[in-house]
């Protein structure tokens, strides 16, 4: 590389490392996620198939923290996940045509809701 001059106080980046375009992106989705749980959830995930699964949660991990990180690591492989609470265990599947199109509809409902209401529901 050539040798850049930098502004008054500025500094240089002391460490830059190139890496993999796909390493990268899996570094965005789950970052906070330590790679070895990352590719457990993913075996268990495609390993679920047509069955369903339950696992208990780890003490101090919320039931929204197990279900966001089963939902990213899911979407990480283009999978979609139903998941439950049952008890101390969170319960998933892979959602179902039927459970997909439910989600579509409710999303489209908040979406709705977002833009606010037509002008002629106000109350007051």
């Amino acid at each position: 590389m050539a040798e850049r001059t930098y502004e008054k106080g500025a500094t240089p980046p002391s460490d830059v490392e190139f890496i993999p375009i796909e390493q990268a992106r899996m570094m965005g989705r789950s970052a906070r996620l330590d790679p070895k749980l990352h590719a457990y959830y993913e075996e268990i995930i495609h390993e679920v198939g047509d069955k369903a699964a339950r696992m208990k949660m780890p003490m101090g991990v919320s039931y929204i923290t197990m279900k966001n990180r089963l939902l990213r690591v899911a979407q990480t492989m283009g999978a979609d996940l139903t998941v439950r609470k049952a008890g101390t265990s969170v319960v998933f599947w892979k959602a179902t045509p039927e459970e997909l199109e439910e989600k579509e509809k409710v999303v489209r409902r908040l979406q709705g809701a977002r833009r606010g209401r037509p002008a002629g529901r106000r109350r007051g």
